[in-house]
C-alpha cells in the first residue's frame, strides 16, 4: 500500500508506504543498507552511536556505488546532434 497526500501547492506527494511495501522496497532496492540499518536500530528513542552512524554512511556509499555501476547502456547516438546530447 502507498499513502498519498495533497500538499499546500496542489500537488501530490508521498506520505508514507505501508509497513510490508517499504520492507519490500529496502530488502530489494538497497539491500546492503537494509542489513545495515537492521543491526544497528537504536535502543530506547536514542540516537545512533558514532559507528553506527558510519557504518549508515559507508553503507549509502556502497548502495550509491552499486546502483551508479548497473545503469544501463544506451546505444551510440549516430548524428551529429544526438553525439552532442549524449
Amino acid at each position: 500500500m502507498v499513502d498519498f497526500r495533497l500538499n499546500d501547492k496542489g500537488e501530490i506527494a508521498l506520505k508514507q508506504f505501508g509497513e510490508e511495501t517499504g520492507k519490500s522496497i529496502w530488502e530489494i532496492s538497497y539491500p546492503g543498507l537494509h542489513a545495515v540499518l537492521s543491526n544497528v536500530m537504536p535502543q530506547g528513542g536514542r540516537e545512533h552511536t558514532a559507528e553506527a552512524k558510519e557504518s549508515i554512511r559507508q553503507a549509502v556509499q556502497h548502495e550509491r556505488d552499486r546502483l551508479w555501476r548497473n545503469q544501463p547502456t544506451h546505444p551510440q547516438a549516430e548524428t551529429e546532434v544526438g553525439k552532442t546530447l549524449q
